[in-house]
């Protein structure tokens, strides 16, 4: 599809029509996420998803519905405006390049988490039961897994990512 260039009064409306979409995209993106929002509560799909996810989907889950949204109501505001299937493609490859960018930078922290929990799988480093004490805190491991680690404060429990223990100076009581 070639787009025919347009008339001045033309582009005016093709302009007002773009500003429709996206003034209805985001009041609509915005009430279907707090709908959404209210009907995972109604489910309570936190307190049923509570031993498999940290996450808390009822806010998680409609902030993506409404950013999908938005992105949808952008590229028909884009459309609306007849510029060329090239500078689409362009903007549409930005976001996704600038959403692995933020995917990316943010399990940075997660393979490093992850690296040293394996670190200290083999080399028998930090065991269930061991005293842990590193800077004011210590206590006893309840759990290590590959990401982070729990430990048994005097009064609560702890989780302390394995990234942290592998860069301080830990003392290691076993009994």
């Amino acid at each position: 599809m070639v787009f025919a260039p347009l008339s001045e009064s033309s582009y005016l409306a093709h302009i007002v029509a773009a500003l429709a979409f996206i003034f209805l995209g985001l009041v609509l993106a915005r009430f279907i996420s707090n709908l959404l929002q209210k009907m995972l509560h109604e489910l309570e799909t936190n307190r049923l998803m509570k031993g498999h996810t940290k996450v808390n989907l009822e806010q998680r889950i409609p902030a993506i519905v409404r950013y999908l949204l938005y992105a949808g109501t952008a590229i028909l505001a884009i459309i609306q405006l007849n510029i060329g299937r090239n500078v689409l493609y362009v903007l549409i490859g930005l976001f996704v390049l600038l959403g692995m960018v933020f995917i990316l930078s943010g399990m940075k922290g997660f393979f490093s988490n992850l690296f040293a929990g394996i670190l200290f799988a083999v080399q028998g480093k930090i065991k269930k039961n061991d005293i842990l004490a590193f800077d004011t805190i210590q206590g006893r491991v309840l759990h290590r897994g590959l990401t982070e680690t729990l430990l048994q404060l005097k009064k609560e429990q702890l989780f302390v990512p394995n990234a942290i223990l592998q860069k301080k100076k830990l003392t290691v009581i076993r009994e």
